[in-house]
């Protein structure tokens, strides 16, 4: 709900409509007012309770204003009985009340810039700290994920999906503090799936509270937006219950990230569908989910070259390096090439040029030497390794044949050797695991691509594996 602009006009309405039965408020949007939002309890009795209690804060400091506007308003004498009353002329009361309406526009603002730094400080504490210092190439996404998930309709969730790196993540991140900071998103929470978190040095840092199971996700949640304890012993569907009810009264814009590690996954789905409604989730995850049909598909392209250059040079500057910041485009060109627009990848090869010259790193991606690139690796490409069966294997393993441009099924079919019962199977399996990309070039016509890193996994660090 997005707050109306507060001037003396606004606080003045308000007064007007003291004494109608069911006004619109203009100041019912204010983040003063939803605080004090409880059962039984009308927007207009909350604004009338507001005033009133600024007036009397008023009456201590400044009586005279104060006294205007509850014979104005609150008794609603016309003004020539209020200058009969005060014993001074029409004019002065005129003066006078527009003088304590402008004062009482104040201390409208001030409790409301109080309640609002409160709310944002409160949904900051159910974020993580931000893993970035600037986004690139994230505008449209940002514009695009929160036009969706601002209009009060569907879709209710939205899957955000991509390759390790991608910055899915930070994405949900940056879209929930623009949310909050613009107050077009009534609450929000924020619970992760994440087990570990990759340094830029290359160690693999575990994640503790890593909610892995509907049960311990359904928990935290309960845990940020629930009132008193949870139920003892702990009963899941009581739970769910509980957060039903609360996010039908109380719309919410919640945020699972790394879904893919939560097991049962799809135990869990129906239970957040259920929960939606006017509340939103927004869920990442490196695999997409095609058999939920009720679920939004976004997926995360990489950085086109543009941003993955602006990406280097702002790593570049951060870091003190002057000889990658400065250098031209096309001695910065080969990181893109060996990693694509992977932001992690990228910022992972500027942080190596601390110790090694450029040519050094790339060399040593290339050949997945060094602990950093070994561990990058892993961390991007080992589980979903992990989840290919024979076929899909081998289509993986034939993919550096690609051209960077992309190809058709037949040439997927001719460089697999797979035939076409097994060749869909394994096809569908690296698509939902986003290791392979589809483009449509009409309804007729598909082209798959991979990422350049990729490419210089496959290459490899996969061979290493097979042993």
């Amino acid at each position: 709900m997005a707050v109306a602009p507060l001037s003396a006009d606004t606080v003045q309405d308000a007064l007007k409509r003291w004494h109608d039965p069911d006004p619109d408020s203009p100041l019912a949007s204010l983040r003063l007012i939803r605080d004090m939002a409880r059962p039984g309890h009308t927007p207009h009795a909350l604004v009338n309770q507001l005033l009133l209690n600024l007036l009397n804060q008023m009456e201590k400091l400044q009586p005279d204003y104060a006294l205007v506007l509850k014979l104005r308003f609150l008794d609603a004498l016309e003004v020539y009985r209020v200058a009969n009353r005060l014993n001074v002329g029409e004019a002065t009361v005129y003066r006078r009340q527009k003088e304590a309406i402008a004062h009482l526009t104040e201390l409208v603002a001030a409790e409301e810039a109080e309640a609002q730094a409160a709310h944002l400080a409160q949904m900051a504490a159910r974020m993580e700290a931000s893993s970035y210092e600037q986004l690139f190439g994230a505008d449209e996404h940002l514009a695009r994920l929160q036009e969706l998930l601002a209009q009060d309709a569907p879709p209710w969730l939205i899957l955000l999906t991509g390759l390790g790196g991608m910055g899915k993540t930070a994405l949900a991140d940056a879209l929930l503090r623009r949310m909050i900071q613009s107050d077009s998103v009534p609450e929000i929470a924020w619970t992760t799936a994440r087990q570990q978190q990759f340094q830029l040095d290359g160690t693999l840092v575990p994640v503790t509270n890593a909610a892995l199971t509907p049960a311990a996700l359904l928990e935290n949640l309960a845990l940020q937006l629930l009132d008193g304890p949870l139920p003892s012993p702990f009963s899941q569907e009581r739970v769910t219950q509980l957060l039903h009810s609360h996010l039908q009264k109380h719309p919410h814009l919640i945020v699972v990230d790394n879904l893919e590690t939560v097991q049962d996954v799809m135990v869990l789905l129906p239970v957040l569908r259920q929960m939606a409604n006017p509340s939103k989730f927004l869920l990442t995850s490196r695999q997409s989910i095609p058999s939920a049909a009720y679920l939004y598909h976004y997926p995360l392209p990489p950085l086109p070259w543009t941003d993955a250059l602006a990406l280097v040079r702002f790593e570049a500057a951060s870091r003190n390096l002057p000889l990658l910041l400065n250098a031209r485009e096309a001695e910065l060109y080969p990181i893109f090439e060996a990693v694509g627009g992977n932001p992690l990848a990228l910022r992972l090869v500027v942080g190596q040029t601390h110790h090694h010259p450029l040519h050094t790193v790339l060399e040593k991606l290339a050949g997945a030497q060094g602990a950093s690139v070994e561990a990058l690796f892993g961390y991007i490409y080992r589980r979903a390794w992990e989840l290919l069966d024979d076929d899909a294997q081998q289509l993986f393993l034939s993919l550096p044949l690609l051209p960077e441009s992309g190809a058709d099924l037949s040439f997927l079919a001719i460089i697999s050797g797979l035939a076409p019962a097994p060749l869909n199977d394994a096809l569908e399996t690296l698509l939902r695991l986003n290791l392979l990309d589809h483009r449509s070039h009409s309804l007729r016509q598909s082209f798959y691509t991979i990422h350049g890193l990729t490419r210089t996994f496959l290459l490899e660090q996969v061979v290493r594996w097979q042993v």
